[in-house]
């Protein structure tokens, strides 16, 4: 459409506040909005909620933990055996720091998942974390808490902010799918590539970018500072940004 207003239908299957993201995003970045529209988002559909309570909050972490370097098939294998250890539901963060390495190896979590997820519980245990401190917090508190946690680095705490938390400021650089869509975004856009490069000073940054330019790829790596500086122009609102970034990448964000 002419004026590019998304369609009520489309922004009512969203979650309001998503919607409005997408809604800001079309404002500074009309060229994005056939992308959008293509189809829901429907990670962020109206039915969609985010994780409220002690126990959603420790569970979604342990599945993130669980689910590190193995396929998505496998993850809920380990998942099933965890819980089915537990008479089919999930361990308290007590009822984990009880456990033993080998109890926890049987369910075909390994030692070093096992240490990772002990450290959770007693983030939980001692109320370190909980659901009211998620809730309130502000994003730097929070990933600045997460990443406190062994085994979880800033893209893991980021995800758990994106899909756990519905916080809807959180733009992730170092994350493949974002950072190759990034590339071909700034690939026809070079003034906005040129503006990033006259306005950010490269001395604060101590690493050119998370990925090797070196290897072989059919895209060009750009500098993380340039793709956080870009990023920010689609602040209160990167979260949806992200997400219409891993969209033109062809990201599954289904496995996240």
């Amino acid at each position: 459409p002419s004026d590019l207003k998304l369609p009520q239908s489309f922004l009512d299957h969203h979650i309001p506040e998503f919607g409005k993201g997408l809604e800001y995003i079309i404002s500074k970045e009309p060229s994005l909005y056939p992308l959008i529209v293509f189809k829901p988002f429907e990670q962020f559909a109206i039915s969609v909620k985010p994780r409220s309570t002690d126990m959603e909050h420790f569970g979604g972490l342990c599945r993130t933990i669980i689910g590190q370097q193995v396929s998505g098939a496998s993850a809920k294998s380990i998942e099933f055996k965890f819980k089915s250890h537990y008479g089919g539901v999930l361990p308290t963060p007590q009822q984990v720091l009880d456990a033993t390495v080998e109890e926890l190896r049987e369910c075909g979590i390994s030692n070093r998942k096992s240490e990772y997820i002990k450290s959770i519980a007693q983030k939980f245990h001692s109320g370190e974390i909980n659901a009211k401190f998620l809730q309130d917090a502000s994003d730097e508190d929070i990933l600045k808490k997460l990443v406190e946690i062994k085994g979880i680095g800033e893209w893991s705490a980021k995800m758990t902010m994106v899909f756990g938390l519905h916080r809807w400021d959180v733009f992730a650089h170092d994350d493949l799918g974002v950072a190759r869509a990034m590339s071909r975004y700034l690939e026809g856009r070079p003034q906005l590539l040129s503006m990033a490069k006259k306005e950010v000073d490269l001395s604060n940054f101590k690493k050119r970018s998370t990925f090797d330019d070196k290897k072989k790829r059919d895209w060009k790596v750009i500098h993380d500072a340039y793709v956080q500086y870009i990023a920010d122009i689609f602040k209160p609102h990167r979260t949806a940004f992200m997400l219409v970034m891993w969209r033109a990448s062809s990201t599954d964000i289904d496995v996240l």
